[in-house]
């Protein structure tokens, strides 16, 4: 039988070892640089072939079954398209909406520069969410939150504290539909928040409501913090920081939502420290999207990159949850298909605007394209042509991606940020292309000198 690198297989080198990695299997395999190199230079082969080539390698049967096992060479006749087109069919196509975006307001206190709410014509009205929207925006939402898999609801905003009574009304009210069997029991409520209006009363009203966790956007110290200014342009640092710690002391599960700007770039080792010394136990980092009113500069995106594994690093050895690269992280350690990076990919989410219109992304909310239906008129995302789009969204339906290394493990990024960069969603997002990649990479490495250092002698053959 023929047999023949796997289209799929890639290469990293360094320092004399390449590291073999099929972007499906996802399981390297290490070999020194001179193997690889012959075996680059085999083309279609018989099993003999590679053992005659490798006549050097003392255990060259366990490596040609490792090589087999994970699938770095297949046989000759190996279609790989199909391959992705399998697993394209396996993992996508089919939307189930678990999270629900409330944007309880489309206003917010500060004016951040950075923030998509930014980005609202001059002359748009600023809108709260009712209560009978709320009430119809949590009805349509019940079955889908039954359908039997985990399900969350989000807070959102503009600043949704702003609209603090029917914050109030919408866990309340969750609670009551719990009993009523309206809501599974395991049904999450969380809240993202500047923190800027949250009082030591209010914090304790989140947690007697039985609020889930609450995500505050910080983005390091008061220097780094200084893009997130109020609407007069006075600086927010200290009500964020006192908005934070309310809602540590009445017990809530305290994340941070960090933006990694420019300013925070600059400063990163400021801003590790500070985040460290916060306390905080969990939370993500957000990359970037240049808006009208902020640009990135050149090379943004591998520098905030190499800041956020240097942070991983750091916050592993210290019991701190970075989202960003374990959503990564842990189906590399699994070896499990990552087709989606953001919920709306899937169709994995609904998005419910203040005035009850219905969409699938919150990044679209000023613009509402693909704001397609209203809590009045009733919801099936299996039915919706847009839900079902976007379930495909995924590397594994696009074939610029074929060829790419982070194939399993990417999920695609922001279809709303390729719209933005390239104008469809269907095209690359280029600037998570060069995030995820460099994940891919430094997962590959921290792997090989974790079992350097546990068996003291590299795996490579």
């Amino acid at each position: 039988m023929k047999y023949k690198v796997s289209l799929l297989t890639h290469q990293f080198s360094r320092d004399g070892v390449v590291a073999f990695y099929n972007s499906l299997i996802m399981q390297p395999v290490f070999v020194e640089g001179r193997i690889a190199k012959i075996m680059g230079a085999l083309g279609n082969f018989e099993k003999a072939d590679f053992f005659k080539a490798l006549d050097f390698v003392p255990d060259a049967l366990n490596l040609f079954q490792s090589l087999t096992e994970n699938k770095i060479i297949v046989a000759g006749h190996v279609d790989e398209k199909g391959i992705v087109q399998w697993y394209a069919d396996e993992y996508t196509g089919r939307p189930k909406v678990k999270i629900m975006y409330m944007i309880l307001t489309d206003l917010c206190n500060l004016a951040c520069e950075y923030c998509v709410i930014e980005q609202f014509a001059s002359d748009h009205v600023y809108r709260h969410m009712d209560e009978k929207t709320a009430e119809k925006a949590l009805l349509t939402f019940s079955p889908l939150a039954l359908a039997g898999e985990q399900s969350k609801i989000i807070l959102y905003g503009g600043e949704a504290t702003l609209n603090w009574k029917i914050l109030v009304y919408v866990l309340s009210r969750v609670n009551e539909m719990k009993e009523q069997g309206l809501y599974p029991q395991t049904l999450e409520v969380t809240l993202n928040s500047n923190g800027t209006t949250i009082t030591p009363e209010r914090a304790r009203m989140l947690k007697e409501l039985g609020i889930r966790a609450v995500a505050i956007s910080l983005d390091g110290d008061e220097i780094a913090n200084s893009p997130r200014v109020f609407k007069g342009g006075q600086a927010s640092f200290s009500k964020v920081i006192q908005g934070f710690q309310n809602c540590v002391d009445a017990g809530i599960d305290t994340g941070i939502s960090c933006t990694l700007s420019e300013e925070s770039l600059a400063r990163f080792d400021e801003t590790l420290d500070f985040l460290l010394k916060s306390g905080v136990k969990s939370l993500g980092f957000n990359l970037m999207k240049p808006t009208k009113g902020y640009s990135v500069s050149e090379g943004y995106y591998e520098r905030a990159t190499e800041c956020i594994i240097k942070a991983f690093t750091v916050f592993r050895e210290n019991g701190i949850y970075e989202d960003r690269i374990m959503r990564k992280a842990s189906v590399f350690a699994r070896r499990a298909i990552f087709p989606f990076d953001c919920a709306a990919t899937g169709g994995n989410q609904m998005v419910i605007a203040p005035d009850g219109a219905i969409g699938i992304c919150h990044g679209t909310l000023a613009s509402r394209e693909n704001f397609v239906s209203h809590v009045d008129q009733g919801f099936d995302p299996v039915a919706n042509p847009v839900w079902q789009e976007w379930s495909r969204r995924s590397p594994l339906n696009m074939p610029a991606c074929f060829s790419c290394p982070a194939l399993g493990i990417c999920g695609g990024g922001c279809p709303t940020q390729a719209m933005v960069e390239s104008g469809s969603i269907w095209d690359v997002h280029k600037s998570f292309c060069i995030h995820a990649k460099m994940i891919l990479e430094w997962l590959i490495w921290d792997l090989y000198d974790s079992s350097v250092s546990q068996r003291g002698a590299p795996p490579a053959t």
